[in-house]
């Protein structure tokens, strides 16, 4: 919000015209802190002037000489107004005057003018007279040239094209004068301190340029024009010249490259000279990056792939980062696959991999890459995932056949294969009963109603995948072996008893019953001859839910009875039921004990006598009665032969109540109760009566009976200050007629049969009464605006006077506790009634009215006066007499009032002026339509009194001060040029009145220099609006405008202002010319436009393309030859040329062929991968994509780089040199005879006539082949140590896997290093093989002998048929299969011996009654698994210096199986790993060997797949076990399964 200004007239400044005439300046205040909208200039505390923001000069007049004003300054907003400090300025006592306007003003330069002046017209002769030529006096930098005597001088040291106030002071000794000045403007001269230009760029290939004219322009700047340049470069271009308009210009030329550094300058002209700013740097914006090349996509496991990207070629910006998309083909071909954004990694991150796809499903990948101004997409690249372990497998579909003795299982294809399904396994209870390719299995030898855990395993290359258990249950059988109930507790009329389900419930048990009987019901059923094992069904379990023991509690019994329960179990079958079990009640309280007889003993009321009688059903034997009184137990007990007892020390008047208590050993029964009531007696004590509501003249008095009578109460008694008020039977009674606020003493008495007793005495005060009796207030009249009243406190005040209320004429004018006030303010000689209330609580009293006139003063009630406006500077004003004139009147003021200004007129009237009488008068000197407030003051000799203000609205005047208006040049909306002016002005400085409308004349500028009339302006506007739009001009003319403002009164025209249109798009561009043409390069000749429409200020040469219709721009600038660069040789251009005189005003011309020469070719592809073989690779290739001629031949370069194919340990790579393949006309060729498992590195090179161009290289690597040997190894040895070195024996082909070493056939080492070292320990001669494992094959050395006494002994010949086959010829039983299957073999023979015995032994069939119950077999779950360790079947058994000590096998799994040489250098080795947490997911049961044996081949299989054979550190510590052997020999025991199924049903 606004405030008010602050650091008013900071640097005041003045000017001395003459001993009564002074100049005073101002600028607008340092902080004004709002909109300035009044000055008010202050000379000695009164407003000398007042004006608008827009004044800030005043010459005041009227001065005396020899005299000290101060002045003060106000400036106003509408947030108040700040006030200047005062400033001194003091008149001379004379000065010479009426110094004339200074003649002969001749301008000599830009710099100097001469001038002269004749002398004053007034000046004391007999005093020299001293000259000064003032320049611009009271601005903030006039120039004082001082001229001595002389009346003409030559002044110096002005700045150019500069308007100046000339004045001439002369000075005398008493003081200095000042004349009336001129205005002249110097000449103009070259602009200085132009700045550099503001550059912002808006865009990747726009940048707007925005500049300041000269500091010191010296002239009018006739044009600005506008240079670009790369940084870095010294080749300026001209891309703009400005003529008119706004200083900004937008660059949108084609040149400019986005996200790219250039620079720019200004070049500003006047009619004297030019000057340059300095080069100002700009930074284009980001564009979208452009040319982003496909990514390499590789397959980095099943559910991610791994993706390598460079940056786009054409990168616009910073990368800020980089999106992966893909997208899932699908195998219904009409399902659109949705884009999924997977990824977004930082612009500086060029591979990442993506992860969360599924499994073997081929995808389309590209990359994305994002900077600040968009995006650009790769092309898409197919990839495929590798296969993973199935997903979503169903349970089984179970058919039941055989009568619950097998089961037909079926199942699908799991929903997600995740590859190719290579094997289906059938799991029960661990084991393996089923493995092949085929989707079902007659499950046999199964028992009836009988659980059985199923899981189906699939898998694929990737691994297997485990369904959940599936429990399935065969059919149902009899029960058997259903035991009697057991009593879980026994009451007296109750039995719990509870049961277990049968043993051998064979089926699913349907319902329980649980049968009873009595002992009576048993001799009852005998004597009639009935089935004895009969009994009442006593509750029925129907589908019981649970499997463990169930319950029931029999109800309803007799005490000390006997009874026989049984239970029968039932299920589709039939039922079976339990023997008969004989339970006892227990005893129980007794039952019908009837209330006691209690009766008085005559005279004697404290005492009773109680007498009772035995139980009708005792339940068992009495033990003790025992009595109750009013529900308390006496401490002691009767023998059960006594039946009474005399209870004494009763209360007299009380009732009691007596009940008797009988028991057994089980319990004890309460009798009813007899109730019986003892004699009266007097009361006790009295409680004081209670007092309730209570008023001014009444009480309301209650009571309470005595809380011990002793009989019954007969009447109650109250007295009030001893006197008896009250007697009766009620418990309250109202006592009236009361004194208002009056204590009184209450007493209460209660009487019996036996007396009376009295309370203690209690206090009651009544409540407030409204007060009475109130006497009228005294007056006493002390002034003619005042009385004093007083009074005195109500008769009767009937409680506490709270205050008093004192009302005038019915008003209230006092409230308080006080008994006087005085009353001011009143009406002089006029009549006052005064009333007094008095208040307490409860109400309040008036006073009689009491009267008192007031003493008479001066007069009241002057009415508004009538101002009625006479003309624009004059009004009149009439008045009335005052409606009360108190007195004669003595005269009357008339006051005009400024509300701007806040400074009053008066003017007095006496009884001996005309007016006096007439009651009017005119006032004269007031400004034209400005609002007066105007207010008439009559008096008496005692005092005046004053009307209200009244406005009044002065008549209008023509208006003055009408400023030029403000021309903007805007855009035609229809033709985009600028060809429209928008006219803006302000009000006039004094519009005088209310202004209707303003016009706005308009004239060509030549009519302006013809003639300087107005007629030949034409009105093109007429509306109350202060903007006006001109559409429709002519391009490029200059016109000039004038607005009138006009009021009732007249009308006020401003100066003329001139103001040329923007240009226009040339007309008759010619086509171009071309000078020399090269294959790259062209010069052209630009001939100008018929009709440029303005200032051509850009040439534009540009070639259009007719199969596309797309413009190319060659070149711009201003010059009218152009050189066009960076053509395409060998190519056909239609050029044309575009003039343009503004941004948007370009035109083309007609278009012109031009053909460039032939130069070398550009832009060879590289060739591509056709066919691809181990000893060769079919290229082909295409032309290059710039021929820039005719193709004649192309050659094929082939080299070999650095670094190779990976291997385990890296192999030295030298690059070898570039060879020419291939020479001709072909686009195609077979290399051959490259080397197995090598990269290579092509590239094509093609040639026309002028030359030739080479494509990048493309890397393609061979296939691998099997390895083969090359050269023996060699083996030397020293005192402790023996080595081998195999480097260049073999040619590896492909990926090696593993090299092994041989000595005497027992292998020694297996790795990937060229070398081993093995300790010397004996002089024996060793026989040494290597063998070397590639991924395509294996090849063999010929064993080498080596003696570390002789050396090398000579080579075995090896088979040439054999050649790359590895041959083991390690004897047989050494290898760990054989040891296994002996082992196993044995074990096997054990458990068929076992079997035979247990056959033989249980060949006798048990009766159904004596077989055993068939216990349901329950599934058992550990946490460790089951463990068979195998100890004593491989202890010290020695074979070739090598040791099996033990091994351990899990039902779940395989653990470590370690190896131990002798040799100390040799240590132990890990065959086979212990089974993750994930492999122990699934429990199996441990009655079946062939199921671990399955188990043993399946794990060791997942585990070779998962590469857990691996050595982690790359190099291998000595001895292992071969795999693959061990695989093979212990799926040879496959057999130990199919026997195990040839076992009959049995219980083993």
């Amino acid at each position: 919000m606004q405030a008010s200004p602050a650091g008013v007239w900071s640097s005041p400044r003045h000017l001395i015209i003459n001993t009564s005439a002074v100049e005073l300046y101002w600028d607008q205040p340092s902080q004004p802190n709002g909109y300035i909208v009044q000055y008010r200039l202050i000379r000695d505390g009164f407003t000398v002037f007042t004006g608008d923001h827009e004044d800030q000069s005043y010459t005041d007049i009227g001065l005396l000489p020899k005299q000290r004003y101060f002045y003060e300054l106000e400036a106003s907003t509408e947030g108040g107004s700040g006030v200047s400090d005062k400033y001194v300025v003091e008149t001379p006592v004379s000065c010479p005057t009426g110094i004339p306007l200074p003649y002969d003003i001749t301008l000599s330069g830009p710099h100097s003018v001469s001038l002269a002046w004749s002398p004053p017209a007034q000046l004391n002769s007999n005093q020299p007279v001293k000259y000064n030529i003032l320049f611009n006096p009271g601005s903030h930098s006039p120039i004082i040239h001082h001229a001595g005597r002389e009346r003409q001088s030559f002044v110096t040291g002005l700045q150019p094209f500069t308007s100046y106030h000339i004045r001439v002071q002369a000075c005398q000794n008493e003081g200095c004068g000042v004349g009336n000045g001129v205005y002249v403007r110097t000449l103009e001269a070259a602009p200085e301190g132009l700045q550099p230009p503001e550059v912002k760029a808006v865009g990747p290939n726009i940048v707007e340029v925005h500049w300041s004219p000269p500091k010191n322009p010296n002239g009018l700047i006739t044009s600005y024009q506008v240079y670009r340049r790369p940084l870095g470069t010294e080749e300026e271009l001209l891309v703009f010249i400005w003529s008119n308009g706004l200083l900004e210009f937008v660059d949108a030329s084609p040149k400019l490259q986005p996200f790219s550094y250039f620079q720019y300058k200004i070049h500003a002209f006047n009619s004297k000279g030019s000057i340059r700013s300095q080069w100002t740097s700009i930074q284009t914006l980001q564009g979208k990056p452009q040319d982003m090349a496909p990514p390499d996509v590789i397959s980095s496991g099943a559910y991610s792939v791994h993706l390598k990207w460079g940056e786009p070629a054409q990168p616009n910006g910073f990368i800020t980062l980089y999106k992966l998309v893909y997208v899932k083909h699908q195998q219904d071909p009409t399902f659109n696959s949705a884009t999924v954004t997977a990824l977004t990694v930082k612009g500086s991150v060029l591979e990442a991999t993506l992860y969360g796809l599924e499994p073997f499903n081929l995808y389309s990948l590209r990359v994305e890459a994002v900077n600040e101004a968009g995006s650009v997409s790769s092309p898409w690249v197919d990839i495929r995932t590798l296969e993973a372990s199935p997903a979503g497998l169903a349970n089984f579909t179970v058919e039941h056949r055989e009568q619950g003795r097998a089961l037909l299982l079926s199942w699908d294809e799991p929903r997600s294969p995740n590859g190719v399904i290579t094997m289906y396994n059938l799991y029960s209870e661990g084991n393996l009963e089923f493995s092949g390719l085929s989707r079902s299995f007659l499950f046999r030898r199964l028992e009836p109603w009988t659980v059985y855990s199923l899981t189906l395993e699939a898998c694929t290359s990737a691994g297997c995948t485990h369904s959940r258990p599936h429990h399935i249950t065969t059919a149902a059988a009899l029960p058997a072996s259903q035991l009697p109930p057991r009593p879980l507790s026994i009451g007296p009329d109750h039995v719990s008893l509870t049961w277990d389900p049968p043993s051998q419930p064979n089926g699913p048990i349907g319902e329980y019953s649980l049968l009873g009987r009595s002992l009576e019901e048993k001799g009852r059923l005998r004597s009639s001859d009935e089935d004895i094992e009969m009994g009442k069904v006593l509750f029925r379990e129907t589908s019981p839910q649970q499997a463990g023991p169930l319950s029931h509690t029999v109800v309803g019994l007799r005490p000390w009875t006997q009874y026989d329960f049984s239970v029968c179990t039932h299920n589709t079958a039939g039922k079976t039921c339990s023997s008969w079990v004989t339970i006892t009640t227990k005893q129980a309280p007794p039952r019908g004990l009837a209330s006691p007889t209690v009766s008085h003993i005559q005279g004697r009321p404290s005492e009773v006598v109680v007498s009772w009688a035995p139980p009708l059903e005792p339940n068992g034997v009495l033990r003790s009665y025992r009595i109750q009184r009013n529900k308390v137990i006496f401490s002691f007990s009767f023998d059960p032969t006594v039946l009474n007892y005399t209870d004494e020390d009763l209360q007299p008047f009380s009732t009691y109540s007596y009940s008797i208590i009988s028991c057994t050993s089980e319990g004890c029964i309460t009798s009813p109760q007899t109730h019986i009531t003892t004699l009266e007696a007097p009361p006790a004590t009295v409680a004081a009566p209670t007092v309730g509501a209570v008023t001014s003249s009444s009480l309301n008095i209650s009571w309470s009976k005595p809380l011990t009578q002793n009989g019954e109460v007969t009447d109650y008694a109250l007295k009030l200050n001893n006197q008896e008020v009250y007697r009766g039977k009620d418990l309250s009674t109202v006592l009236s007629g009361l004194q208002p606020h009056t204590s009184y003493q209450l007493v209460l008495l209660a009487c019996t049969r036996g007396g009376c007793t009295s309370s203690v005495s209690t206090t009651a005060d009544t409540e407030e009464a409204p007060p009475t009796n109130l006497d009228p207030p005294a007056i006493k009249v002390t002034g003619p605006e005042s009385v004093e009243i007083t009074w005195r406190p109500p008769e009767f005040p009937n409680g506490i006077i709270t205050g008093y209320e004192l009302r005038r004429d019915g008003e209230v004018i006092y409230v308080g506790s006080e008994t006087h006030y005085h009353d001011f303010t009143l009406v002089p000689s006029m009549e006052y009634s005064y009333v007094v209330i008095a208040n307490n609580s409860r109400g309040a009293v008036s006073s009689e009215v009491a009267t008192a006139k007031t003493h008479p003063s001066a007069p009241s009630g002057v009415g508004l006066p009538i101002v009625t406006p006479l003309k624009a500077n004059q009004v009149r004003v009439e008045w009335q007499i005052p409606a009360r004139p108190n007195g004669d009147l003595v005269g009357y003021n008339v006051h005009l009032r400024d509300p701007v200004q806040l400074h009053v007129l008066s003017t007095a009237i006496s009884p001996n002026d005309r007016i006096f009488s007439e009651r009017q008068t005119i006032l004269h000197g007031l400004a034209p339509y400005h609002r007066y407030e105007v207010r008439v003051e009559a008096c008496t000799s005692l005092g005046c009194s004053s009307s209200d203000w009244t406005s009044v609205l002065t008549l209008e005047a023509p208006p003055a001060g009408q400023l030029a208006p403000l021309l903007e040049l805007q855009p035609d909306p229809h033709t985009s040029l600028q060809t429209s002016f928008v006219l803006t002005w302000f009000p006039p400085l004094q519009p005088n009145g209310r202004v209707l409308h303003y016009e706005v004349h308009r004239r060509p500028h030549a009519s302006a220099d013809a003639n300087n009339t107005d007629d030949a302006a034409t009105v093109v506007f007429r509306n109350v609006s202060m903007s006006y739009k001109d559409r429709g001009l002519q391009p490029y003319t200059l016109y000039q405008y004038q607005v009138w403002a006009v009021n009732s009164a007249g009308y006020a025209a401003s100066p003329w202002v001139s103001g040329r249109t923007g240009p226009a798009p040339p007309e008759g561009v010619d086509p171009p010319i071309f000078l020399h043409v090269s294959a790259t390069s062209a010069v052209v000749e630009i001939r100008p436009p018929a009709q440029p429409n303005g200032i051509v200020g850009l040439y534009r040469v540009f070639s259009l393309d007719h199969n596309t219709t797309t413009l190319t721009l060659l070149s711009e600038g201003t010059s009218l030859q152009q050189t066009l660069h960076d053509l395409r040789p060998f190519t056909q251009y239609w050029v044309g040329i575009e003039a343009c005189t503004c941004y948007q005003c370009c035109s083309r011309g007609p278009l012109r062929e031009l053909n460039t020469l032939a130069a070398a070719p550009a832009n060879q592809p590289p060739p591509r991968l056709v066919t691809l073989t181990s000893r060769s690779v079919q290229m082909e290739w295409d032309e290059p994509l710039a021929p820039n001629g005719v193709i004649e031949s192309c050659e094929l370069h082939l080299r070999s780089p650095c670094p190779q194919l990976p291997q385990p340990t890296p192999l030295p790579c030298t690059e070898g040199p570039m060879e020419i393949c291939f020479f001709g006309k072909q686009w195609s060729h077979n290399v051959t005879g490259l080397l197995p498992y090598t990269v290579y590195e092509l590239r094509t090179a093609c040639f026309n006539n002028m030359g030739s161009t080479a494509s990048n290289w493309t890397v393609v690597s061979t296939l691998s082949e099997a390895p083969q040997y090359v050269t023996p190894f060699s083996v030397d040895s020293n005192l402790t140590v023996i080595w081998l070195d195999w480097t260049r024996t073999f040619s590896l082909n492909g990926y090696l896997k593993e090299y092994t070493v041989t000595e005497s056939q027992l292998r020694v080492y297996t790795g990937f290093y060229s070398y081993l070292h093995i300790p010397r320990t004996s002089q024996k001669t060793l026989s040494f093989q290597v063998t070397c494992t590639t991924d395509s094959g294996s090849a063999s050395t010929p064993t080498i002998r080596y003696s570390p006494g002789t050396g090398l002994g000579p080579l075995e010949p090896i088979d040439s048929d054999k050649q790359g086959v590895s041959m083991s010829a390690t004897p047989v039983y050494s290898e760990l299969w054989f040891i296994l299957l002996f082992a196993l073999l044995g074990l096997f023979l054990l458990a068929l011996l076992v079997g035979l015995v247990l056959r033989r032994t249980l060949r006798k069939n048990p009766s159904a009654r004596e077989r055993p119950p068939l216990v349901m077999l329950q599934k058992s779950r550990k946490s460790g698994g089951e463990t068979y360790t195998f100890d004593t079947v491989a202890d010290c058994v020695e074979i070739s210096n090598v040791i099996l000590k033990s091994y351990t096998m899990y039902s779940e799994g395989l653990t470590d199986t370690k190896i131990v040489s002798s040799s100390s250098h040799f240590g132990p080795m890990s065959v086979l790993r212990a089974p993750s947490p994930t492999d122990l997911n699934q429990a199996y049961s441990q009655h079946s060997l062939h199921g671990s044996v399955s188990q043993l081949i399946d794990r060791k299989t997942l585990m070779m797949e998962e590469g857990c054979w691996n050595n982690p550190m790359g190099h291998d510590s000595g001895l292992y076990l071969e795999d693959d052997e061990l695989v093979d020999t212990i799926k040879t025991l496959s057999s130990v399964k199919k026997e195990l199924a040839m076992f009959t049903d049995t219980h083993l």
